[in-house]
């Protein structure tokens, strides 16, 4: 499965409802997992890493396609929310195995 349009959070206001009321948050060292039901019959994934805490543009670029890989893997079990991954302070410091395990880790808690 792609990462399709309608498996994405698009629109600012989306982003920020979860921000002001998450139902669900899901805490790993890292990174943080925002999330509340939507009336779809599907997940969508939003990303907020921010240079604050992640520097290099490249490196962004790859914490992002870490968590998209997993989410396509994972879609298909994961209950209809909106969530919005965050990187938190240190989040380079992993390798990109271990980042893939705890994006897996943080998905299958949601199940």
């Amino acid at each position: 499965m792609a990462f399709a349009a309608q498996y994405r959070l698009h629109k600012k206001e989306d982003c920020r409802k979860i921000f002001k009321k998450p139902q669900i948050v899901k805490h790993q060292k890292y990174m943080m997992l925002l999330a509340m039901p939507n009336d779809l019959p599907h997940a969508r994934l939003g990303l907020a890493i921010a240079k604050k805490h992640v520097k290099k543009s490249v490196d962004r670029s790859l914490v992002k396609r870490i968590i998209r890989e997993s989410f396509r893997a994972k879609a298909n079990s994961l209950p209809a929310l909106d969530m919005v991954m965050l990187a938190k302070f240190g989040i380079m410091s992993m390798t990109k195995k271990n980042l893939r395990l705890a994006v897996d880790n943080i998905f299958d808690e949601l199940r």
